[in-house]
């Protein structure tokens, strides 16, 4: 179900009405997904690889954080460091975060980035971040030696 809402658009009140879209329910619905619940995604499909991987810039819509897992399955003797960075109204990216210590051995490590962020417990860090606006996950290739992993990503409310 399509419908449309009324937002101020200047300090003059001027308003226009914008598309937004909803579930059957109607429930609001951002990037897809039901607004103020969890989305999951793939960053990167299980692969093997052996140089540096970005991801394309991504649009954060109401979420406050991120809880990354990365799933190393096949290290030979590859190495790799993730890190997540964002984008300012310039341009430019700025880094907000990289793992504390590279991964290079199979195992699943699982960060949460995520406002108040603290303790590890089943994580390998906690980190309170807040998620810009612009940002991307960029998983560094340490040396040219393959290794297979995956990459994914839910955004949290």
């Amino acid at each position: 179900m399509n419908a449309l809402i009324t937002a101020v658009t200047s300090a003059t009140s001027a308003s226009t009405r914008v598309p937004v879209l909803a579930d059957t329910s109607g429930r609001l619905l951002v990037n897809n997904a039901i607004a103020g619940l969890p989305v999951n995604l793939i960053v990167l499909a299980s692969g093997s690889r052996t140089t540096t991987q970005t991801q394309a810039d991504q649009t954060n819509v109401n979420y406050k954080g991120i809880h990354l897992i990365v799933d190393m399955t096949v290290v030979g003797t590859g190495s790799i460091t993730p890190a997540l960075q964002g984008k300012d109204a310039n341009g430019v990216y700025y880094p907000i975060w990289t793992a504390a210590a590279a991964i290079t051995t199979n195992i699943t490590s699982k960060y949460a980035l995520y406002p108040g962020a603290t303790g590890v417990g089943a994580q390998t860090e906690a980190v309170a971040i807040v998620l810009p606006l612009t940002w991307r996950i960029v998983i560094t290739a340490n040396n040219g030696n393959a290794a297979t992993y995956s990459v994914a990503a839910c955004l949290l409310p």
